[in-house]
């Protein structure tokens, strides 16, 4: 009996650190999506200097944001979301808005992945 309990107790525990874990990348995807989406709009609206503080505020977030993912979510997306982020501020210091934009779609995109392949559904587990 005594197997059964820690057994059980063991799986509780597993499956505690797998909800952790997706409410972990839950957040973050909400937090970057509205960030990204705020500073895209900033651009648009020619708010330029505006941008470039709201990406330094979210390269800075980042930081925290990669520290807890890494727990959970393999390097290599996330290395491609701190590389893409790190180029923003240049695009449009350098006013290239296409550029610009075709990278911020692409970190929007990369955040959804991680998230999509956290999920535990049939395909990622299998």
């Amino acid at each position: 009996m005594k197997r059964f309990i820690i057994a059980v107790c063991i799986f509780l525990l597993l499956i505690g650190t797998c909800l952790f874990g997706l409410y972990e990348v839950y957040n973050v995807k909400n937090d970057m999506s509205a960030s990204l989406e705020e500073i895209g709009e900033q651009v648009l609206n020619n708010h330029l200097e505006k941008a470039q503080q709201s990406i330094e505020n979210l390269k800075k977030d980042w930081i925290g944001y990669e520290k807890k993912l890494v727990q959970f979510v393999g390097h290599i997306p996330l290395n491609e979301i701190s590389s893409t982020l790190e180029g923003l501020t240049y695009y449009i210091q350098y006013d290239d808005t296409a550029t610009f934009f075709a990278e911020l779609h692409r970190i929007k995109s990369l955040v959804d992945h991680v998230w999509y392949t956290e999920i535990p559904t049939l395909t990622n587990i299998f």
